[in-house]
């Protein structure tokens, strides 16, 4: 522009015109320069306008436009950011605590019309429901609350009452994500969660129990990006266990009471659980829920059981049973220190109203199973066990007492058993007849 407006003033001198003095050119410049700026002004309203129809577009095709809350994207870029969302046990509650109070009230931080049926989930939740009308709600908001929405919700009713069949069908109906399967008659959760296995459809599954809740919206992107990163088969987080949802002082990490990690004993080199230092505390080991696993992993496990098996009604340690299974079956494991999960310890549980008898079946059934598979570490665990509960054979009723002798044949007749373990079997059920009979004597 201040090229054109000295040609512009040569242009006038050349031609004689008068008046030509300072104020002439001072005016010529002026003019230009007022053009100028008119032009830039109007390139930048231009440049904002494109700009901002730019980033409307990407947020329309991204869905983050509607969502409440200001609930973040899942991106590749989450990868990298997984250590933000590890928050320390305090952290955790502050945040967790207005979490669940809002799953409880019934307010979705989500936008319920986000909720699409998706063929492919990146992860399938399996919740057993037996007349819990009062806690599945909240449960279920829980996992709805997640920012990662391509996920399916797998209810499995096991016969449950008139209350809970309507709330079922109420949370089927606002969520297409989520399918309910009907068994005719009771089963207990041990068959749910393996029969929801089944008909999964998501690359990997979660556990959840009708009164346990996620205690923050990430829950569910965190855990699978810690596990595509290294392509693991189980992944293992940090929980909360307490009697109640509000009061602090009563929440609690997960108890060690002094017994083998089960993922050690398939991967002793690998430490999955972060233990404190004065070796009493420990993240959780026992349970199937509370972590992550490969759908492909699982469903082996639940096929190579048999349906014949996992039939049982079987209430006692069937949790620790199905673990060990899926790491006899598994080849990678991880842990990652991310409080996902908030247990609620219930007085309630069936665990904690069977009988002595049922209980004594339920470990002499745990016993049987894991003997069969295919590791070595199984059948020795088992072995191991079987032989702390010898004692039990005089108090036990006539069907556990046939379920001793079907495992004693079965761990006489084991070639790849050492002798010092078989011999310590016959010696603590000598006393006991038939055991000291020639038919029972070891070969």
């Amino acid at each position: 522009m201040r090229k054109k407006a000295i040609r512009k003033l040569i242009f006038i001198k050349q031609k004689g015109y008068k008046p030509y003095n300072k104020k002439t050119k001072l005016f010529i410049f002026n003019k230009y320069s007022r053009n100028q700026k008119k032009r830039f002004l109007k390139i930048f309203i231009i440049f904002i306008i494109l700009s901002l129809i730019s980033i409307l577009i990407f947020n329309i095709t991204k869905g983050n436009i509607f969502k409440k809350n200001n609930i973040p994207s899942i991106d590749s870029s989450y990868e990298t950011n997984l250590d933000s969302h590890l928050y320390s046990r305090r952290k955790t509650l502050d945040r967790g605590l207005p979490f669940i109070k809002n799953c409880r009230e019934g307010k979705l931080l989500n936008n319920s019309s986000l909720f699409k049926y998706t063929p492919n989930p990146k992860i399938s939740a399996i919740v057993p429901v037996y007349n819990c009308e009062k806690t599945l709600k909240a449960a279920i908001r829980s996992i709805q609350n997640q920012d990662m929405l391509d996920i399916e919700i797998i209810l499995i009713n096991d016969n449950s009452n008139l209350k809970t069949v309507e709330l079922l069908e109420e949370l089927k109906k606002e969520d297409p994500r989520i399918k309910v399967i009907n068994n005719e008659k009771r089963k207990g959760q041990f068959y749910a969660r393996n029969i929801g296995a089944l008909e999964c459809k998501g690359e990997y599954i979660v556990n959840l129990d009708s009164d346990d809740m996620y205690v923050d919206i990430d829950v569910f992107s965190t855990l699978y990006y810690s596990i595509k990163q290294g392509d693991f088969d189980i992944l293992a987080h940090k929980i909360f266990e307490a009697y109640s949802f509000t009061e602090r002082h009563y929440i609690r990490e997960h108890m060690f009471n002094g017994r083998k990690h089960n993922m050690e004993i398939y991967q002793p080199r690998l430490s999955c659980y972060a233990i404190s230092t004065n070796g009493h505390r420990a993240v959780n080991d026992l349970n199937i829920w509370g972590k992550l696993y490969k759908s492909s992993v699982y469903k082996s496990a639940v096929n190579t059981l048999g349906k014949e098996r996992y039939s049982y009604f079987a209430v006692y340690i069937e949790d620790y049973l199905m673990l060990h299974l899926l790491c006899n079956i598994a080849s990678s494991f991880k842990f990652i220190k991310k409080y996902g999960l908030f247990h609620k310890v219930s007085s309630s549980s069936s665990s904690n109203h069977i009988t002595k008898d049922q209980r004594l079946f339920g470990e002499l059934f745990f016993f049987d199973i894991i003997f069969d598979f295919r590791k070595p570490e199984c059948k020795l665990v088992s072995v191991k066990k079987f032989t702390d509960s010898c004692g039990g054979y005089k108090r036990a009723n006539e069907e556990n007492k046939k379920y001793y002798i079907k495992l004693y044949k079965k761990i006489m007749a084991a070639k790849d058993i050492e002798d010092e373990y078989k011999i310590i079997i016959r010696n603590r059920l000598a006393n006991y007849t038939p055991f000291n009979t020639s038919e029972f004597k070891m070969n």
